[in-house]
C-alpha cells in the first residue's frame, strides 16, 4: 500500500501537476489506499495476528494509527509532500556533524559554529554559492550600517547581483549535488 501511494506521487509528477489539480489527484486515486491501510491497521492489534502493542510492529502500527490524520492532510492540500524526506535530508549534515560539534572549544566557538552553518544553508536553500555569498558579505560587513544589514542577506543578496535583465551570473548561483 505505501508502494502504491508512492506510484500516486510518482504518477501525479510525471503530468506536472500542482496544488489544486493534485489535491484531487490526491483525493480521486491515493485517499481510497489510504482508507485500505488504516482499515488493515485497525485489525492488525489483537490476539488473532499475535502481534502484540509493545512489539516493535506493534509500537510501529500504533504510532501509525495514532498519527494517520496527518498523515492524510497532504491529500487535501498540494503543496504538501507525503513524506517529511526534504527535512530529513536538509537537517543530514546537522546529524552527520553532531560529534564534531562537541569540539567546538567553548560555547562562544559553538554560537559562531552555529551562526555560520546558517548562513551557509541559507545561502543554499535562497540558491546563492555559499562560498561567493560569504566571500562578497565578509568583505563588506564591517563597512555597512546596521539598516543596511538585511540587504546581506541571502535572498536580497543575490537579487542584488542581477543584472538590468533580471539574470544572476551562474557563478553566484547554487546548483545541489545530484542524489
Amino acid at each position: 500500500m505505501i508502494a502504491r501511494l508512492y506510484h500516486i506521487e510518482h504518477e501525479a509528477s510525471k503530468r506536472g501537476l500542482a496544488d489544486g489539480a493534485l489535491s484531487t489527484h490526491r483525493r480521486e486515486h491515493a485517499a481510497p489506499v489510504l482508507k485500505t491501510l488504516r482499515k488493515w491497521l485497525e485489525v492488525r492489534i489483537d490476539a488473532k495476528t499475535g502481534i502484540v502493542p509493545k512489539s516493535a510492529l506493534g509500537e510501529a502500527i500504533i504510532y501509525a494509527s495514532r498519527n494517520f490524520k496527518a498523515l492524510r492532510r497532504y491529500t487535501m492540500r498540494g503543496y504538501l509532500s507525503i513524506d517529511n524526506n526534504a527535512a530529513e535530508r536538509a537537517l543530514k549534515n546537522v546529524v552527520i556533524g553532531r560529534k564534531n560539534y562537541l569540539f567546538c572549544g567553548s560555547d562562544r566557538g559553538g554560537k559562531s559554529a552555529a551562526i555560520a552553518y546558517t548562513l551557509v544553508e541559507s545561502a543554499k536553500r535562497c540558491g546563492a554559492n555559499p562560498f561567493e555569498y560569504l566571500r562578497d558579505v565578509l568583505a563588506r560587513l564591517p563597512q555597512t550600517r546596521h539598516s543596511q544589514v538585511p540587504q546581506l542577506l541571502p535572498d536580497a543578496w543575490l537579487k542584488g547581483h542581477a543584472n538590468e535583465s533580471g539574470t544572476i551570473p551562474a557563478r553566484l548561483t547554487y546548483t545541489p549535488p545530484s542524489r
